[in-house]
């Protein structure tokens, strides 16, 4: 789609509307991408007719005198307000009117493009969509803006689909997706419009809407092609891969590396991460179905900052045989050189992990980054074995010869022993941007046989998803899935942090044959997200805020599902009422419109959490071992098995079921756990309470009338440890510990003396 530019009288006001497409335009540092991918910037599966968006008139109302405007259409980035966030180039519609405001109603201001749809079938709609504004960060718009696609190259045109959506502020993008059946061939338009109540005034001029990322695309596939792909050194194929996959429903790639440069800019909140916007994304696979991306030995390498990626209103895409990799790891590694208790030595790596010490400070320095990196963790050398937990590092100096010296800061530190030559120092930022691969409302993924070495945070998160199986096809000792260092890459460490995250997902989660080595955080967390209630306005209206800031802006509930209290203080659960209307206010807010009155007993302070999207899990015959953290954690009510895998030399409690309403308000009560043929090898030696830990975070346990955690049976499981609590328990009701093997070793010094620590819980049975 050509860029246009349709000259206007300046003015004091303006309402907008911005366009950008789903493929933005590379960055000018960037190298520019294939033309192939020229007609997928908007409409995919339709052409454009014509670019040009229609003028507006407005005619006196109540007394107000007529009014005239004109529509233009600008480049965005330098040639308009409309700053570089929204990435490469879009299209502003400005709405003016000399000297004097605009007063909006549905047929003030609209944008109208015309195009052609080839075929009938149904299409997916989407966008992005804000409220912006010069001076501050509120919406003008008090009505819902509505969408409507027309048959016919005009207004005039027969609707065949109109939806509202209300923006939110500028700090935050909502995602609207629906899908349009179009029963016949021909010329559509699609129409954005902004109703605003006559006798409304706006707050201020510089005010707009700002629609992003708009796609209109074949729902279902498109097409039924195989297309092969063939390494060609390290040549960017990001275009081309993007380009195949709006066209081929089975993508194979030849063993070799394949080599990503030139990210998309998306705007979407991820759950458990920092969440600048927009997200860089390698590869954006948007609005897929029936798709396959298959690779015999395939290496995915992506270079700089980015999701590496995100599989998005997606159905029915497999992965196989892919391996994720970065070219240089957001995290760094270094081998220790000596240590005399207060600070280490390390001698970097300055091809693989180049470092940096500017201002006292420790730098690693990447393809178009440089990061601060105050944590330090270390793995003993010669077999892994997580020897120093997280620990903050104070002063660094360079000494020359590629060694730097870094102080150990104040707050004590646990050490299994003094660290030693050759031990493997992993250096990393707290800040945590970007997941490896990211998966958002994908339903019915598989990923077999893939792994993943890499990530600005996370290795893989998966949110609001159903049905999500990652596996391998053999052995987890095969190698052949799940996250750990690539042989041969030149570092031994893998992420920094969870290895897979599951947050508000449904259906089931399965992951099988799988290894996890030497994280820094969980194999698997899945859990859903609370919200706490802020203010209770109306008899059946919420206003709940996103407590953590690591954990904002995603939808938490959408209408028709069932919205359930939460006592905050005692995490019992309440009623559960349906949802009528949800609205993210900013990425901190969402105000919850409800079926029926809110209870009197429920008010601020306490907690709410969709209780419909809560998975079964399974977690089956999978290796975790040499993990700086846990290895499962987990609270949902769903059925949840956890056998037949090899727990070896974690640091911390193996097995934890939470859940909380007062740090990261990840809930989910556990209704029916079983944990059985496990083998539990020399773990939680540094952190935990116990190798199996159910422990809600609560405020008042002593006044819990209900258990938070239930029905749970450990069985025929093998304890090879030293004299570390097995069992620690909390607020759990039928609990069942039997037929468990335990051999005691001297592997580490001894933690706790008594095997089972048990409070506040109800029917609980040790044989």
């Amino acid at each position: 789609m050509k860029n246009m530019f349709v000259e206007t009288v300046v003015a004091a006001c303006c309402v907008a509307l911005a366009f950008a497409s789903v493929r933005a335009e590379p960055s000018r540092s960037e190298p520019k991408r294939s033309s192939c991918l020229s007609r997928t910037n908007l409409i995919v599966n339709g052409t454009f007719e014509s670019g040009e968006f229609l003028p507006w008139t407005r005619n006196a109302t109540k007394g107000k005198a007529g009014r005239q405007g004109t529509v233009s259409v600008l480049a965005a980035g330098g040639n308009s307000w409309v700053d570089g966030a929204l990435g490469g180039k879009a299209l502003v519609v400005q709405s003016f009117n000399n000297r004097d405001k605009v007063w909006l109603d549905s047929t003030d201001s609209y944008a109208l493009q015309s195009f052609k749809v080839d075929e009938p079938g149904k299409y997916r709609l989407s966008f992005d969509y804000a409220g912006r504004g010069h001076r501050d960060d509120k919406y003008w718009v008090r009505a819902s803006c509505r969408v409507r696609v027309l048959h016919g190259a005009g207004a005039t045109g027969k609707s065949v689909y109109a939806g509202a959506f209300s923006p939110v502020t500028k700090a935050t993008y909502a995602r609207y997706s629906e899908v349009v059946d179009i029963v016949e061939a021909g010329v559509y338009s699609l129409q954005f419009f902004l109703p605003q109540p006559v006798d409304t005034e706006p707050e201020a001029c510089d005010k707009c809407v700002v629609i992003d990322n708009v796609c209109f695309v074949r729902d279902g596939g498109r097409g039924a092609t195989n297309l092969a792909f063939e390494p060609r050194g390290d040549e960017d194929r990001t275009a081309e891969v993007l380009a195949a996959v709006e066209s081929g429903t089975t993508l194979r790639f030849a063993k070799g590396e394949y080599h990503f440069r030139s990210p998309t800019k998306l705007y979407y909140y991820i759950s458990n991460h920092d969440n600048p916007q927009p997200h860089s994304v390698f590869l954006p696979i948007l609005n897929v179905s029936d798709m396959t991306m298959r690779g015999d030995g395939a290496v995915f390498v992506f270079h700089g900052n980015g999701i590496g990626m995100t599989l998005m209103d997606t159905r029915r895409v497999t992965l196989k045989g892919i391996a994720f990799e970065w070219a240089r790891p957001p995290f760094s590694e270094a081998k220790v050189v000596s240590f005399d208790g207060k600070g280490a030595v390390l001698k970097q790596d300055p091809v693989r992990f180049p470092l940096a010490v500017e201002k006292g400070r420790l730098i690693a320095v990447g393809e178009g980054w440089r990061n601060h990196v105050p944590l330090i963790e270390a793995f003993a050398g010669d077999i892994l074995d997580p020897v120093m937990g997280i620990n903050g590092m104070g002063s660094a100096a360079d000494l020359g010869d590629g060694t730097i010296r870094v102080e150990m800061g104040r707050r004590k530190w646990r050490m299994t022993r003094p660290l030693r030559l050759g031990d493997i120092a992993l250096i990393r930022s707290p800040y945590r941007p970007s997941p490896g691969i990211s998966l958002c409302r994908a339903h019915d993924t598989l990923m077999e046989d893939c792994t993943w070495h890499g990530g600005d945070g996370m290795g893989l998160v998966a949110q609001r998803c159903e049905n999500v199986t990652i596996r391998g096809s053999g052995k987890a000792s095969d190698r052949t899935a799940g996250a750990f260092a690539r042989k041969g890459a030149g570092y031994a460490t893998a992420l920094q942090a969870d290895a897979t995250h599951f947050s508000n997902c449904k259906g089931s989660i399965l992951v099988e044959n799988c290894l996890f080595e030497a994280t820094v955080d969980d194999a698997i967390n899945i859990h859903s997200t609370s919200l706490m209630i802020e203010s209770v306005p109306k008899p059946d209206t919420l206003v709940c805020r996103y407590m953590h800031k690591q954990s904002t802006g995603f939808e938490v509930f959408l209408p028709g599902e069932r919205l359930r209290f939460i006592k905050a203080a005692t995490l019992e659960n309440g009623v559960e009422i349906v949802v009528k209307e949800a609205r993210i206010t900013d990425p901190r807010h969402v105000t919850i419109r409800l079926a029926d009155p809110v209870p009197p007993c429920y008010g601020r302070g306490d907690a709410v959490e969709n209780a419909d999207w809560q998975p079964a899990v399974v977690f089956r015959n999978n290796i975790a071992r040499m993990i700086c953290a846990r290895a499962v954690l987990l609270t949902t009510p769903g059925k949840t098995v956890i056998e037949g895998n090899i727990f070896d030399r974690g640091s911390s409690q193996v097995i934890q079921l939470e859940g909380d309403a007062s740090g990261w308000y990840e809930s989910g009560a556990c209704r029916d756990v079983t944990i059985r043929n496990n083998v539990f090898r020399n773990c939680a030696f540094l952190h935990g309470e116990g190798i199996i830990q159910i422990r809600p975070n609560l405020k008042d346990i002593k006044s819990q009338k209900e258990r938070y955690h239930r029905n749970i049976v450990i069985e025929r499981n093998r304890f090879e440890t030293p004299r570390i609590p097995l069992l620690r328990a909390c607020s759990v009701s039928n609990l069942v510990w039997r037929s468990n093997e335990v051999i005691y070793n001297d592997a580490f010094p001894a933690r706790g003396k008594e095997p089972f620590v048990i409070d506040y819980s109800e029917n609980v049975v040790i044989k």
